[in-house]
């Protein structure tokens, strides 16, 4: 099995934990543990983790114990949601085709009928990966940083009467997002290395007119759900829950925090 391959299965697993966290069972927007959602592994901006006292974490930090040698390679994979907004609108007068520029009056509604399917004013997500070179822990030393972004966005679709008038819009809304990955790692005994990853969300936040508000706008620009799959080739990983003797200290010492 190839390298990838073994990714693959692995991300499939994360899978069931990523989206399970997002929505839960039942899953329609009325339940009210999907009206007030939490996930495992939310990633705040820093601004807003400060303000907050950092109760809501603006990091991340994995820590675990590879065995290896020189040829010995890690590969790290940062992913989390990315949160789109969804809002259904009926236009304040029906038209025959969206303008370029989108500039429509229409009222925000919480759902609107499509067909035979109800549309939600809603959040959607988006999958994001950052997939980091392979690096060598005998070489790597001080961290290697990532840095990532993704931009905003901003798209309307157009719904149609029978008529085939425009009577209603969904429009999808994504604010943008940008972070670091920071990897490193220390040797310490003979073939044995200490990785750290650490996640850091630095999105530029400003605080809302509300607390309500400030709250709303920094889980619009969080890292939902985020988990690091790590990946060794020519080594091996460490029980950190039942490490041989000689590593027993040094697996007692790794700090996992919000991983």
């Amino acid at each position: 099995m190839t390298p990838a391959n073994r990714r693959e299965q692995a991300a499939q697993i994360a899978d069931a934990v990523l989206y399970e966290g997002y929505i839960l069972y039942p899953y329609r927007p009325s339940s009210v543990k999907n009206r007030q959602r939490w996930t495992f592994g939310g990633i705040y901006p820093q601004a807003f983790s400060a303000a907050q006292g950092g109760s809501d974490a603006w990091t991340m930090q994995t820590e675990c114990l590879v065995e290896g040698d020189a040829a010995t390679r890690v590969t790290v994979a940062v992913r989390f949601l990315h949160i789109q907004d969804r809002v259904a609108g009926v236009l304040d007068t029906p038209v025959l085709d969206l303008p370029a520029d989108a500039a429509l009056m229409y009222q925000p509604v919480a759902a609107l009928q499509v067909g035979e399917t109800m549309v939600h004013t809603w959040q959607e997500v988006t999958a994001r990966e950052i997939l980091l070179p392979p690096l060598r822990p005998a070489t790597l030393g001080g961290p290697y940083n990532e840095m990532f972004s993704f931009p905003a966005t901003r798209a309307v679709e157009a719904v149609r009467g029978d008529d085939g008038l425009v009577t209603g819009v969904i429009v999808r809304v994504q604010r943008a997002l940008t972070g670091q990955v920071a990897i490193s790692a220390a040797p310490l005994d003979a073939g044995l290395y200490k990785l750290t990853v650490q996640i850091r969300n630095l999105t530029p936040w400003l605080p809302g007119a509300t607390e309500r508000q400030a709250r709303d706008a920094a889980a619009q620009q969080a890292f939902v759900s985020t988990h690091t799959l790590l990946q060794v080739q020519d080594g091996a990983f460490v029980s950190l829950i039942d490490p041989p003797v000689a590593y027993a200290a040094y697996a007692a010492a790794c700090r996992n925090v919000g991983t």
